[in-house]
């Protein structure tokens, strides 16, 4: 499945460089699928979630109350001629903030990047499957119902929508 993921991902961009924000409800396969794009093309990778541990303070640019995509991974993509982002769910588009806002932004983060948004998508019970192999079920809920928040968001910005 992952290399039918990875495939059909290319196959999309059409030879372009690769230069991707990968979004989608936790468990998705987010991670898993940039780890493999990375291990096949050699690109960089940045992992929103495991980025994020660095942040010791309330400032970070990538804490859910401020996210802001320049201040998160501009330092990591700006030297990068390939890359592949895998950012958290519900990490841009929130039900207590300014989702418009948000989107302009990430609008001009995707257009001053030159960057592909892809929104992985997948059937609640695959998803649940996936995330609880993981995870724990009360999270599980919150977690899906803030990709039900999230989603509509998405689709105004996307590239491509990418059924797992």
């Amino acid at each position: 499945m992952a290399d039918d993921s990875v495939n059909a991902l290319i196959k999309l961009i059409g030879g372009k460089p690769i230069r991707l924000l990968l979004a989608g409800p936790a468990g998705v396969g987010k991670s898993t699928l940039a780890h493999n794009i990375k291990q096949r093309f050699s690109v960089a990778h940045i992992d929103h979630d495991n980025d994020m541990k660095d942040w010791d303070d309330f400032s970070c640019p990538c804490m859910l109350h401020q996210f802001d995509p320049y201040g998160c991974f501009s330092d990591a993509i700006s030297s990068k001629q390939q890359f592949v982002i895998d950012i958290g769910a519900g990490t841009v588009f929130r039900e207590d903030k300014d989702n418009e806002a948000r989107l302009n932004r990430m609008l001009d983060f995707k257009r001053d990047y030159n960057l592909a948004i892809v929104v992985l998508t997948a059937d609640h019970k695959v998803v649940r499957e996936q995330y609880l192999r993981k995870g724990n079920p009360p999270a599980f809920k919150r977690a899906w119902d803030e990709w039900l928040v999230a989603y509509p968001w998405w689709q105004k910005c996307l590239d491509f929508e990418l059924p797992i």
